[in-house]
């Protein structure tokens, strides 16, 4: 494992209707170089997907994004199926847009595993 970097690892990060906590994540990730992979899974309305996708734009060149978009009205447990469906890398997380993760506690916990 290249333990400089996470490009052995994707991110799950489920959103609804919380653009600006997903800019805040965005931020904090390219801030920390992160390297892999980051499924942006979104199940927001009109108003609030507009605004996402201007925030996907800015950092879309400098994070590994990939996104996607499911009806407002899917059921959590359904988009995370759907998203971890998407992952090719040998680790995963899922973490929602509100949450943010020390880049050195994962390479930790994957050197462990």
């Amino acid at each position: 494992m290249n333990r400089k970097n996470l490009d052995e690892l994707t991110i799950i990060c489920p959103t609804y209707n919380r653009p600006h906590m997903l800019e805040r994540t965005l931020k904090y990730y390219a801030n920390n170089d992160f390297s892999c992979k980051i499924i942006i899974a979104d199940s927001s309305e009109n108003g609030a997907q507009n605004i996402l996708m201007e925030v996907l734009e800015k950092y879309n060149s400098l994070l590994n994004l990939e996104y996607f978009h499911m009806s407002h009205n899917t059921d959590f447990g359904l988009k995370l199926y759907e998203a971890s469906a998407k992952v090719s890398s040998k680790y995963s997380i899922i973490l929602p847009d509100d949450d943010l993760v020390i880049k050195s506690g994962l390479l930790t916990a994957m050197s462990l595993l």
